[in-house]
């Protein structure tokens, strides 16, 4: 059950209208050319991020524009979106697999999205200091840090918002944070995820490996 588990699933914002990237290494022609190569596998994300750095190079604003609003106009809420590398089947001899994010919701140009299955299991901080505030767990920083760092490329990062995250619930009030990865809220469970159904998350080989369990058996 996603209520119990810590660890996963993670949550990203993205803002798809306000990407910036340079490929340093990429003359403006072949990066126009990638971008295409993107837009044709419909990799849009990648594609926009692409097309936004290259400014007036032929009609990459005009392209961006353009796959920003299909972005924004095909994904709707309980879409599977693809962005980022994670270990997954717990063969580290094949890579990290990309990690599915459902999508919660679209507002303003922002795509909130929550992982499609439990990643990994981390405790909530490493030391057992009780009444540990979200700003200073381990969790917290290996997310925003190790996890942020290995798991997506220099285009990926560039499209994840930062957001202010206000840490409060019931009579609980800890200082407000910054992240550009966090977990969902209980008032944020309640919220996008209503059905008790849709907070049950299926567990990577990793995730398991790692001492996820399941809540019911065979699930």
């Amino acid at each position: 059950n996603r209520l119990i588990k810590i660890l996963s699933p993670i949550i990203l914002f993205l803002l798809v209208g306000s990407i910036s990237l340079t490929y340093f290494v990429l003359i403006p022609s072949k990066k126009y050319s990638l971008a295409l190569e993107k837009i044709d596998s419909k990799q849009y994300i990648d594609a926009i991020a692409i097309l936004r750095s290259l400014k007036n190079f032929r009609d990459s604003k005009l392209l961006a524009s353009k796959y920003i609003q299909i972005v924004l106009d095909r994904v709707q809420a309980g879409d599977i979106l693809e962005i980022g590398k994670f270990e997954q089947d717990n063969d580290f001899s094949n890579g990290s697999e990309i990690i599915e994010w459902r999508v919660l919701s679209l507002e303003k140009g922002q795509i909130f999205l929550l992982s499609e299955k439990n990643l990994i299991s981390l405790p909530y901080n490493s030391s057992d200091e009780e009444n540990l505030q979200w700003e200073n767990s381990s969790l917290r920083k290996w997310l925003n840090n190790e996890f942020m760092r290995k798991s997506f490329t220099a285009v990926e990062k560039s499209i994840i918002k930062e957001t202010m995250l206000v840490n409060s619930w019931s009579n609980y009030i800890h200082n407000h944070t910054r992240d550009f990865v966090f977990l969902l809220s209980v008032d944020e469970v309640q919220q996008y995820l209503p059905d008790p159904k849709d907070r049950k998350a299926k567990s990577t080989p990793y995730a398991e490996s790692s001492g996820v369990k399941s809540i019911v058996t065979g699930k």
